[in-house]
């Protein structure tokens, strides 16, 4: 039996069950399971898990959630700020479980954590 989000109910066989079938709660926290990364990258699934990450719970922005091993850190400094922002100001979430920011900033970018 599967519940679908407008509350019916389906009968499918177990082949026919898919992620995109489950209702936004049970995918919310499948998403609140994964890192940060992860969960932004499941954008491209489809328009509903697309909106499903701006309600992500758990924000952590460190070096390893925010870029691949390797990076260059000055160039890194700014687009952590960038996306650091572009996160917060797309998140819809009116909970957040956790909250944490740890990147090597220096004090030219101290406005950007002070505001």
């Amino acid at each position: 039996m599967l519940y679908m989000a407008d509350g019916s109910k389906k009968k499918v066989g177990p082949k026919a069950l898919r992620l995109h079938h489950l209702h936004p709660d049970i995918l919310q926290d499948i998403l609140s399971r994964l890192e940060f990364k992860e969960a932004a990258r499941m954008n491209i699934l489809s328009s509903n898990w697309r909106r499903l990450w701006r309600c992500y719970q758990n924000l952590v922005f460190t070096r390893e959630t925010m870029f691949s091993s390797g990076s260059n850190a000055i160039i890194n400094r700014r687009r952590f700020i960038i996306n650091v922002n572009s996160v917060l100001r797309h998140l819809s979430s009116t909970t957040v479980k956790k909250f944490m920011v740890r990147f090597k900033l220096r004090k030219p970018h101290s406005h950007h954590v002070d505001r």
